[in-house]
């Protein structure tokens, strides 16, 4: 056992641990909240017990934001976790089509079991590599697409390749959105950040004090100010409305 497990162990309640050939996964509980890790001084999600669809983790509410930008008819998600940001989509899109996407299925599995993850008819679970996933999709077959892949101690590389941008860019609607959490902000005069000004005509960012960032990238410029959107936050599953409205006035908008 790893010190930053025994760690983790000494900070919560042990609820259930299992492996796989990609190493451990950990559930524990701390206080009204169940974690999910992966042998890692990193949480990979944190889940309200009581309250499931009320989001606990910032960069999980930031992602959220994602969806005052749009009204999706499909929406992709790339990377599982326990499905903290799919419960507040089953609670949110009762009629919209959701396609979830986790590379393993000891994962789903765990969420399944100990994270009460949503089992609605619009839901599809696919165990599948995001990559190949993304190049076997449909062109324009989804309207927003949430990339959340992380492994026990890092982003996925995959997040970072051109490669990504181009079939994220390929598979969305016309006005579709790509809205992904990354660990540091790629620099400015990287070739990743050229393709991502090249192929998506908007871009915002939110700043999570962590040192993580979410970028929204819309194939199509906004048709209004930014402040148009706030209103669109009331409908998100908080006991606190203005909550997300202050993280929403947070977005900075790039110019391109």
């Amino acid at each position: 056992m790893s010190p930053a497990l025994i760690n983790q162990l000494s900070r919560g309640k042990f609820v259930y641990r299992c492996k796989d050939e990609w190493g451990d996964i950990l559930v524990m509980d701390k206080g009204d909240d169940r974690i999910l890790t992966f042998d890692s001084i990193h949480e990979q999600s944190r889940l309200n017990k009581k309250q499931p669809a009320l989001l606990v983790h910032l960069y999980t509410r930031a992602m959220l934001l994602g969806l005052a930008l749009i009204a999706p008819r499909h929406v992709t998600m790339l990377g599982l976790g326990s499905g903290c940001l799919l419960q507040a989509f089953d609670k949110m899109l009762t009629a919209t089509a959701i396609s979830v996407v986790e590379y393993r299925t000891l994962v789903v599995e765990v969420a399944k079991k100990y994270f009460w993850l949503p089992t609605s008819d619009n839901i599809a679970i696919a165990v599948a590599d995001a990559e190949t996933y993304l190049e076997a999709s449909a062109t324009a077959s989804t309207d927003i697409i949430f990339s959340d892949l992380y492994n026990a101690e890092d982003m996925h590389p995959l997040q970072l390749q051109t490669s990504f941008l181009l079939d994220c860019h390929r598979v969305l609607t016309e006005g579709g959105w790509l809205v992904a959490n990354f660990h540091h902000l790629p620099d400015t005069t990287s070739e990743f950040f050229t393709t991502l000004e090249k192929y998506f005509e908007e871009i915002l960012i939110f700043t999570i004090p962590t040192e993580n960032y979410i970028i929204y990238a819309g194939k199509q410029r906004l048709v209004a100010d930014l402040d148009s959107y706030v209103s669109r936050t009331g409908q998100f599953p908080h006991s606190d409305k203005l909550h997300y409205e202050k993280l929403f006035r947070r977005l900075v908008r790039l110019t391109i």
